[in-house]
């Protein structure tokens, strides 16, 4: 997903790092999680402003793996956070602004999550950026 991002995130003038262990099995759908990492990565370069960096973090405790995308961007004021996995939801901020979208993306990110026994959280403050944190069931044996 980075590297397929690497276009996107130069055109915006945004660096990607990642943190992450060489392996960290997780149990779903390959095509199904890709997407929603696509979607995470893509919002976290759309919100940035030029010269901003995104990390990817990953992650395994409890088993559970998690997966934090953690940008320097706009942010999302309180009020908007309640309502950011609703479908068709965007914040007025955004609506006006130049940012195209549809207000899909995070809910059906959630719903994939949620589907695959996971969940997602969002931390965020105005004007400073925003961190979005996906925890995934760990693949075990069996799952092989």
């Amino acid at each position: 997903s980075v590297q397929n991002q690497g276009p996107r995130a130069a055109a915006a003038q945004v660096s990607v790092a990642v943190l992450a262990p060489e392996h960290l099995p997780v149990r779903g759908d390959p095509a199904q999680l890709l997407q929603v990492v696509d979607n995470l990565l893509t919002n976290a370069i759309k919100y940035s402003r030029p010269g901003g960096r995104v990390v990817v973090e990953l992650g395994a405790q409890d088993g559970t793996v998690s997966m934090c995308v953690r940008d320097e961007g706009i942010g999302i004021s309180e009020p908007d956070q309640e309502k950011l996995f609703t479908r068709f939801f965007r914040a007025d901020a955004v609506r006006r602004g130049p940012v195209q979208g549809t207000g899909l993306g995070l809910h059906i990110s959630r719903q994939i999550v949620e589907a695959h026994g996971g969940g997602v959280a969002v931390a965020s403050e105005l004007g400073h950026g925003t961190a979005v944190t996906v925890t995934l069931p760990t693949a075990t044996q069996e799952d092989a």
